[in-house]
């Protein structure tokens, strides 16, 4: 499952909007956080 999360952060990385990255990599960070609790 990492694997799969590490592939979507590096696809968010080489997108164009850096910002719009910036959220996501947030939002998936703030989804693991939970899934560890």
């Amino acid at each position: 499952m990492n694997s799969t999360l590490n592939f979507f952060i590096q696809s968010y990385n080489n997108a164009s909007n850096d910002t719009y990255s910036y959220r996501v990599q947030k939002l998936i960070r703030s989804q693991m956080q939970r899934a560890h609790c």
